[in-house]
């Protein structure tokens, strides 16, 4: 068991507590209105002790089990470290802020003042994430190896506790509570949402109490942009586990221009550096699309035009462009060790302008080694043409824009493809052969564009090796797998 004053946690102490209880003593450091307290990590013997009990248990024996561990664990004594921590003349708070998804405007703190009653509620919260983790993952001692740190205040009469954050939508801070709070309250809010943000660097959600008529912080957790949910439980049911998804081989990639409304069935999400918008909010999409879906892959797609110029030649002429977006990238992968992120490289005019980007991004610290992909955008004849010196020059993914490429071999718009379907179909067979060596390279690729979404292109080019679908809209990411499930089974009937 270790306790660590909040206060006196760096960056060094991450693996140890989070990065959430991090932030927190980051803005304690700097003065934020957060009281007196410690961060607790959970002692090994809670481990041993549930392990050994709930080993190899059914889903419909294990709460009988967790209620024994939790008997044996409370009649044991306070752990010597908490024990001298503790002063029998003083009052503590610990808020539950053990899940990310606990996002209401109700923290479910626990006021107590006696040693033995700070631990038993320790013990409960700690249970509480096994308990979770159990009815999400099953039985994996694994997953009960990290109990994440819990924090403990001293804190005297909570009058109502806080959730605040900065909504992007309304662009104003919105503030959750189960009274109605002072103007005075509402504007200091307000203020320590705006700075904490910027101390931080990205949004966060804040839980804040109020204790003696004084504003209180009691942890940050990241802001995943949508509004909360009230009062929801952070259990997985078991009703929830038994919801049937429909998923297909073929994979669905949701491309987000703004904001942050994701289909979480979605295999990967690609974000697109928006040249209007203030880099800042680049880096905030990217960052909560990794965080949100850790086992998936987040495409970072760098612009494809500015001013005049589109493309590779666009980055190329102007330097600038280049620099940013290799900081986002490093910042994220790097700083953030957000490690699902990979790069989209806008349209090469020819093999040399990869080349030369990627000599450019060399020079700036990013390569391809590890987990740091690098993708390329084809949306003209010469790309498919060539696609065997492409994939000699290295690239990890490709992603093939079927709308621009139709518009380049046939001159017609894509609100026209109806009345030109042997148009359609000279195009899937011009893009076959690209498909094929993809395929056989063991390169992923991903078709886009409204034409990606006509039956006969989607099941030809899905039959002959295409990775994926990437949607630009909410709506189709949710119906596109049960679609394309469909077209699957249909294309085994017939080979059958």
């Amino acid at each position: 068991m270790e306790i660590l004053p909040i206060k006196s946690i760096d960056d060094s102490d991450q693996a140890l507590v989070g990065a959430n209880i991090v932030n927190l003593a980051k803005l304690a450091r700097a003065e934020f209105p957060v009281p007196e307290g410690v961060v607790v990590t959970a002692p090994d013997f809670i481990l041993t002790s549930v392990v050994k009990l709930i080993e190899g248990a059914e889903k419909s024996v294990f709460e009988q089990r967790l209620v024994l561990a939790k008997n044996q664990l409370l009649k044991s004594p306070i752990p010597v470290e908490l024990d001298n921590f503790l002063d029998e003349r003083q009052i503590y708070f610990l808020p539950n802020l053990t899940s990310l998804d606990i996002a209401s405007g109700h923290v479910l703190g626990i006021t107590v003042k006696k040693k033995q009653l700070v631990w038993e509620n320790l013990v409960n919260l700690w249970l509480e994430q096994i308990n979770s983790r159990f009815y999400q993952r099953g039985f994996d001692s694994l997953s009960f190896s990290q109990l994440t740190p819990l924090a403990v205040f001293v804190l005297d009469k909570v009058e109502t506790e806080i959730l605040a954050f900065f909504d992007t939508n309304r662009q104003e801070v919105i503030a959750e509570s189960s009274v109605k709070l002072q103007p005075k309250v509402l504007q200091e809010i307000d203020q320590l949402v705006n700075l904490g943000n910027k101390k931080i660097f990205l949004p966060q959600v804040y839980i804040l109490a109020l204790a003696n008529k004084h504003l209180c912080l009691l942890g940050v957790l990241p802001h995943s942009g949508t509004l909360p949910k009230k009062i929801e439980s952070h259990l997985a049911t078991y009703s929830d586990q038994q919801k049937p998804t429909v998923k297909s081989a073929a994979k669905v990639f949701l491309q987000i221009q703004s904001g942050f409304s994701i289909y979480p069935g979605a295999d990967g999400i690609i974000v697109q550096r928006d040249l209007s918008k203030h880099f800042e909010e680049t880096i905030f999409r990217l960052t909560e699309a990794a965080i949100t879906f850790p086992e998936k892959k987040i495409l970072f797609k760098l612009p494809t035009s500015s001013g005049d110029l589109s493309g590779l030649l666009s980055i190329l002429h102007q330097p600038q462009i280049l620099e940013e977006c290799a900081d986002i990238y490093q910042f994220v992968r790097n700083k953030k060790k957000l490690l699902n992120v990979e790069m989209v490289l806008p349209l090469a005019r020819g093999v040399s302008e990869l080349r030369q980007i990627k000599q450019d991004l060399l020079s700036l610290g990013v390569d391809r080694k590890g987990s740091s992909g690098l993708w390329l955008e084809m949306s003209i004849p010469e790309n498919i043409i060539n696609i065997e010196d492409y994939l000699n020059e290295g690239i990890d993914g490709v992603i093939i824009d079927l709308d621009l490429l139709q518009k380049h071999l046939f001159a017609y718009e894509v609100d026209e493809a109806q009345f030109y379907q042997k148009a359609c179909q000279v195009l899937i067979k011009f893009v076959l052969p690209a498909v094929k060596s993809c395929h056989q390279q063991g390169v992923p690729a991903l078709i886009s564009g409204e034409l990606a979404l006509f039956p006969d292109v989607t099941e030809n080019l899905i039959k002959r090796g295409v990775w994926g679908v990437i949607c630009d809209n909410l709506q189709t990411a949710e119906s596109l797998p049960e679609w394309l499930n469909l077209l699957e089974n249909n294309l085994v009937l017939k080979i059958t």
